[in-house]
């Protein structure tokens, strides 16, 4: 479910309804170094935000994080978000968080993933779980 509101780490339902999308949990989910993730970066030692390493632990996967200086791989996280505004809301406009939510599903099951082949693999990321 979709939320208007700043994500912090209250929302790890975010996860769980991509898990439950993609019918699984990832061995790993790289993330980005926001504050509900690693709490301080000091030369690549990450003091990691206890509840979501807790999560993590508990869910069953385990954490990557960008590094905070390298472009290459913060941009593999972005790359998801700037996807999704650019291709999924374009010119789209929502009148509540339900039709939002509404409106992405669809988008996913139409456009995104069963359209959408991996570079790399050539599977769709639905076959990757």
């Amino acid at each position: 479910m979709a939320s208007l509101q700043p994500v912090d780490t209250s929302a790890f339902m975010l996860h769980d309804a991509a898990f439950r999308y993609y019918g699984g949990c990832p061995l790993n989910c790289v993330e980005n170094q926001t504050k509900w993730v690693v709490i301080r970066e000091e030369f690549r030692n990450l003091t990691l935000n206890d509840r979501f390493a807790e999560y993590a632990t508990r869910t069953g996967f385990a954490i990557r994080v960008c590094e905070g200086d390298d472009p290459e791989s913060k941009g593999k996280v972005k790359a998801w978000v700037k996807y999704v505004k650019h291709a999924g809301f374009y010119g789209e406009t929502c009148r509540s968080v339900p039709d939002m939510d509404a409106y992405l599903a669809s988008w996913l099951e139409d456009a995104a993933n069963n359209q959408r082949l991996h570079s790399v693999t050539g599977e769709s990321p639905r076959n990757r779980f």
